[in-house]
C-alpha cells in the first residue's frame, strides 16, 4: 500500500466515523501493527480530540507516533516522532495542538480535522518510508547518532532513564532539559 492509499484510507475512516482521529491514522498503519482491529480501536479511543477530548495534542499526531513505535519496534522511536512532530508542525498542518489547530483561541483554524488525519499519515510515511519500513530512515537515523559524551550520564537515574527509552542524548537529570 502506498502512503498516499494509507492517507486515503485514514481519511475514509474518519470521514466515515468509523473512528476517531487517532484510531484513524491507527488503521491506516493496521497492517504494520501486531494487534486485531478491536484492540487497534480500543488503544486510540482515548486520544481523539487533542487528548481526552482537552483539546491538547493532536490526536491524529498521537496516532502517527504510536503507529511509528510499532514499525520501528520502538528502536528510535523519539527522534521518529521529533521528524513527525516538525513535520507536521512546520510543513502541513502548522501547529501540534488541537485547539490551535482548530482556532479556538483564535478563530483562524489552521487545518481540519480530516486533513490532520491525512498529514499525520503522510508525515509518519515520509518518516517511515512509503510502505511503513524502517528502511533507508532508520539506518540513517542510527548513521547519525552519536553516543553520549563521557559525562553523560551523570546518576544512576539517568542510566535507568537512557537505558529504558534508548536514548542517546542524555535525561533531564543529567541535562536539565527533559528529551521526551
Amino acid at each position: 500500500m502506498t502512503i498516499e492509499e494509507r492517507a486515503e484510507l485514514a481519511v475514509e475512516t474518519f470521514a466515515a466515523g468509523k473512528g476517531n482521529c487517532t484510531q484513524s491514522v491507527l488503521c491506516a498503519w493496521e497492517d504494520k501493527i501486531p494487534v486485531d482491529h478491536d484492540t487497534l480501536m480500543k488503544l486510540g479511543a482515548g486520544y481523539g480530540a487533542g487528548m481526552g477530548c482537552m483539546q491538547a495534542t493532536c490526536g491524529a499526531l498521537i496516532g502517527a507516533v504510536i503507529a511509528a513505535g510499532s514499525v520501528t519496534d520502538g528502536k528510535g522511536t523519539p527522534r521518529t516522532a521529533r521528524s513527525i512532530l516538525y513535520e507536521l508542525s512546520g510543513k502541513k498542518s502548522g501547529a501540534t495542538i488541537c485547539k490551535d489547530l482548530k482556532g479556538v483561541e483564535t478563530g483562524k483554524v489552521l487545518c481540519p480535522c480530516a486533513q490532520c488525519v491525512r498529514n499525520a499519515v503522510l508525515a509518519a510515511g515520509e518518516m517511515l518510508g512509503s510502505k511503513g519500513r524502517k528502511a533507508q530512515f532508520a539506518e540513517s537515523a542510527e548513521k547519525k547518532i552519536k553516543p553520549p559524551s563521557k559525562e553523560l550520564p551523570t546518576s544512576d537515574a539517568c542510566r535507568t532513564c537512557i537505558a529504558a527509552h534508548n536514548c542517546v542524548r542524555g535525561c533531564v537529570h543529567a541535562t536539565g532539559y527533559n528529551w521526551s
